[in-house]
């Protein structure tokens, strides 16, 4: 997924910015990365989503300019395997639509973005249910032990300094 996603960071910097220079930058930027690389290797979802949603972004950009049945086939794939991968990138959906807005695509464009959404709309349909259901389960995940004032004495400090203080005014 790691590699994917770096792959996709390339694509996107030579697509958004025009330029074959800012692509190898934008390489070494996410190859380099320290959370991509600690993420690369954790056996969770997150580098998968940064390759799904790096490919689906590349994938939108390219559907949009071109305008093509298969580029927006291609973009609806990726897109709804980033979303089942982490639900965050229910966000750049709202990204893609400000793009559309602000680069004044022309309706035919607009309205093939439109019926791919509706698709991916009935495509996450499992996913909907899924949630649905654990909302309603009384399963509390990580937010059972959530401190909110933990913020100032815990996670700033940390953040910050690599060490935890036992008040906010010893940072």
């Amino acid at each position: 997924g790691g590699w994917l996603g770096v792959a996709a960071t390339g694509a996107l910097a030579r697509t958004l910015l025009r330029s074959r220079r800012a692509a190898p930058v934008a390489l070494a930027l996410a190859a380099l990365h320290p959370f991509l690389i600690w993420h690369a290797q954790d056996a969770r979802n997150y580098a998968l989503w940064f390759g799904a949603s790096g490919l689906a972004m590349w994938l939108f950009l390219r559907a949009a300019a071109r305008n093509r049945q298969r580029d927006w086939v291609l973009y609806l794939i990726a897109e709804t395997v980033a979303l089942y991968f982490f639900f965050l990138e229910a966000f750049l959906l709202v990204v893609q639509a400000a793009y559309l807005v602000a680069q004044r695509r022309p309706r035919r464009v607009v309205t093939a973005a439109l019926r791919v959404w509706l698709v991916l709309g009935i495509l996450l349909l499992p996913w909907l249910v899924q949630v649905w259901y654990l909302a309603h389960s009384g399963y509390q995940g990580a937010t059972s032990d959530a401190d909110p004032a933990r913020l100032l004495t815990w996670f700033v400090p940390i953040l910050l300094t690599g060490r935890e203080y036992p008040f906010p005014w010893d940072v």
